[in-house]
């Protein structure tokens, strides 16, 4: 069975991601950028990781998605070791329960639905599905201002947009999957200060709201603290 045609079921999360003893390093090199990290992340749990470029915040990102296999140590779904070989599916399952909002939000010359629903044809959409991320997002509003609402088009990467309302969309999109691991990854960078505080406290609020399982990089210790209180 080839692993292009397998469904992935996303997992229920019910206690914990426990990264056990990772380390890693880049193939062909000798130096171990990380080594026997032991991390736990209680589900509704708000963590951050804080660090300047080059440390390798984005690595140990990419092996809590896994998308990366650490050189050794086990990455645990609520005890259940989702990189033993006996179980190749068990990353795609997992992968499918996480949401990430990265620094730069990508969006299609589509509607505001297609961008939301990402990867779903039109016709597909569940739009009061779509409208509920929207209004948790703090976008309906503003979508249902334009000329055909749902069914506008964003332009060319969200070209009429603000940063705030791509960031916002990128939001919904998250959350309209519903993950059990929401990782805001530099989510607030690129927008200017005030913007950055209305992203915080949306983030903030939907946490308590939603009682999601956060993991928050930056690498601004300030910006890290302002969504952990």
């Amino acid at each position: 069975k080839k692993i292009s045609s397998y469904i992935a079921r996303p997992f229920a999360l019910q206690k914990s991601i426990k990264l056990r003893n990772i380390s890693y390093k880049y193939p062909g090199s000798e130096t171990f950028i990380f080594e026997n990290i032991n991390l736990e992340i209680i589900k509704g749990e708000k963590i951050g990781i804080v660090g300047k470029s080059g440390i390798g915040k984005s690595t140990i990102l990419d092996i809590i998605i896994g998308l990366l296999e650490p050189n050794s140590g086990s990455l645990e779904i609520d005890g259940f070791n989702i990189l033993d070989k006996n179980f190749p599916y068990s990353k795609l399952d997992w992968r499918k329960s996480i949401s990430h909002v990265p620094q730069n939000i990508f969006l299609s010359d589509l509607t505001f639905a297609e961008n939301i629903a990402f990867g779903e044809h039109i016709e597909a959409i569940d739009i009061q599905k779509v409208r509920k991320a929207a209004r948790k997002a703090n976008i309906d509003k503003f979508i249902m201002n334009q000329s055909f609402q749902y069914l506008s088009r964003v332009g060319e990467n969200g070209l009429k947009l603000s940063g705030g309302q791509r960031q916002r969309i990128g939001i919904a999109r998250a959350l309209a999957l519903k993950p059990e691991l929401l990782i805001c990854d530099e989510p607030v960078s690129a927008l200017d200060v005030g913007i950055q505080a209305q992203i915080l406290n949306l983030l903030g609020d939907l946490q308590r709201e939603l009682h999601l399982t956060y993991l928050f990089v930056s690498h601004n210790l300030a910006v890290v603290k302002y969504i952990a209180d």
